[in-house]
């Protein structure tokens, strides 16, 4: 362990855990590494929050904030800046980029690729992952991606495979099952475009406003 570390009470903690300096790890944390004893890494100024389960290998980045009873699975990949609120599903594989929020009670199946300064509501599902089985193997045949400095409104869900181009809004309780290929501000269920967004428009520059209870329209500053 480097300097500095707090570690609460009733944690457990395998050896191989590397830990960076200013690091705070709660009550009932559990930092467990692979079978064949593969690291997991925790940068610097880390706040690992009580209840939380993380699973190797995975690797944190500095100034991240795992909420409490989340859980990360291993080959997950959380770069710098991060904010994962509490009650957070990550699934294997998946890498959240640099300053990605993602508010509470939200899920991100494997292989989910989101990209750095993206903002995701409660209790969105992200479905990275389609598992395509035969007499015999199984294998994974989708990935998503959420593309940077978007915006993903409470309650949406994903369907698995899917794209979503950088600058983007989908509003809150979508069902986003094909491919945004442009930014815009997109809701319902299915999803539809209400407003063409500039590509190099930033979502968190605008203001956002209710649209008859489905979504979000958005008005200069």
């Amino acid at each position: 362990m480097s300097g500095n570390i707090k570690i609460g009470k009733f944690c457990i903690i395998d050896d191989c855990v590397v830990f960076g300096n200013n690091v705070i790890v709660e009550n009932f944390v559990e930092i467990r590494c692979s079978e064949q004893c593969e690291k997991i890494v925790i940068g610097d100024g880390v706040t690992i929050e009580s209840g939380a389960i993380l699973e190797g290998p995975c690797k944190i980045g500095n100034n991240v904030t795992i909420g409490p009873n989340s859980l990360i699975k291993s080959g997950t990949v959380v770069e710098d800046g991060a904010i994962l609120q509490g009650n957070n599903r990550i699934g294997n594989n998946c890498v959240i980029k640099k300053n990605v929020v993602m508010k509470f009670s939200s899920i991100l199946t494997s292989n989910t690729l989101v990209e750095s300064n993206v903002f995701i509501g409660p209790h969105v599902i992200v479905l990275g992952d389609d598992i395509t089985r035969s007499e015999e193997s199984a294998h994974s045949t989708k990935t998503s991606t959420i593309g940077s400095s978007s915006f993903i409104g409470a309650g949406t869900k994903i369907i698995a495979g899917r794209r979503i181009a950088p600058n983007s809004i989908v509003g809150a309780m979508s069902l986003v099952n094909s491919d945004i290929s442009y930014p815009g501000v997109y809701v319902g269920q299915p999803i539809r475009m209400v407003r063409n967004l500039d590509e190099n428009q930033s979502p968190i520059k605008l203001k956002l406003k209710n649209i008859d209870g489905v979504g979000v329209i958005l008005d200069k500053d």
